[in-house]
């Protein structure tokens, strides 16, 4: 606990220092929300909490995969690619205390992000939300966990730094390209919500409409979000397994 404790202070101070994830993660979301939503600002129009929770539903799924990736994935490849992870393994001797350390902090930033968008959104719509902040804080706590650990099989491939950059907008363009195809029978939807865009928009409106005691709550759909969660992990522990010490200009 006090390996966990003494790398998560400077690993925070890192993350909060690094300004351009910031803005490429939560700033950029935050302003197109704006745009789109401008006319609602100056208008008494009541929105439903159905409609606010479908509708930020891909703002919240864009935060966390882009954070996931470039704080998370990409931290792990730059420590792996300098030989920094070395040095931090001979600190903890544990790669799960490296790992458990850097997706705390990602944490901490994400809920502060998530915070912060759901205050921007709640000023759009003229409406204090209670449920809306604390479901959109419980999706955060219960969907990154499963999302890094798929998007961790990146680190089994040689991958290096600059290429994680090119994957992030190859990946999201990729994800959100499909994320609203249509299909019909329950398999089919199930392999679309393989798509971490998917599967974090879909989980973030039915986790919002539980707490929210909307009539869209869906057990098929919590059921299939179960289902994924668990392929997610079984995914995530055998990359971790395969996260190599060495760069790859050392395993040639």
């Amino acid at each position: 606990m006090r390996k966990y404790f003494s790398l998560y202070k400077p690993l925070l101070i890192t993350a909060i220092a690094n300004k351009y994830t910031f803005v490429f993660n939560i700033i950029f979301p935050i302003i197109t929300f704006i745009y789109s939503n401008f006319n609602i600002m100056f208008s008494n129009i009541f929105i439903s909490k159905e409609k606010i929770i479908e509708d930020t539903s891909y703002y919240f799924a864009y935060i966390i995969f882009t954070t996931i990736l470039n704080s998370i994935i990409l931290q792990l490849v730059y420590y792996r690619e300098n030989d920094h992870y070395k040095f931090l393994f001979f600190l903890t001797k544990s790669k799960w205390t490296l790992l458990i350390s850097i997706l705390s902090v990602q944490v901490t930033i994400l809920l502060i992000e998530i915070l912060l968008f759901d205050l921007v959104v709640m000023f759009i719509v003229h409406r204090f939300l209670l449920f809306f902040i604390f479901s959109s804080l419980i999706s955060t706590i219960i969907l990154i966990i499963p999302v890094f650990l798929l998007l961790s099989l990146l680190l089994v491939f040689k991958i290096k730094v600059e290429t994680i950059s090119i994957c992030t907008i190859a990946f999201i363009f990729i994800g959100f390209s499909i994320v609203n195809i249509r299909v019909k029978g329950m398999f089919l939807n199930l392999i679309l919500l393989f798509n971490p865009i998917k599967y974090l928009s879909i989980g973030f409106e039915q986790i919002g409409y539980f707490f929210g005691h909307s009539m869209r709550f869906s057990h098929i759909y919590t059921s299939q979000i179960i289902l994924i969660t668990i392929l997610y992990l079984l995914i995530g522990i055998y990359s971790i397994s395969r996260y190599a010490i060495r760069s790859i200009s050392e395993r040639g």
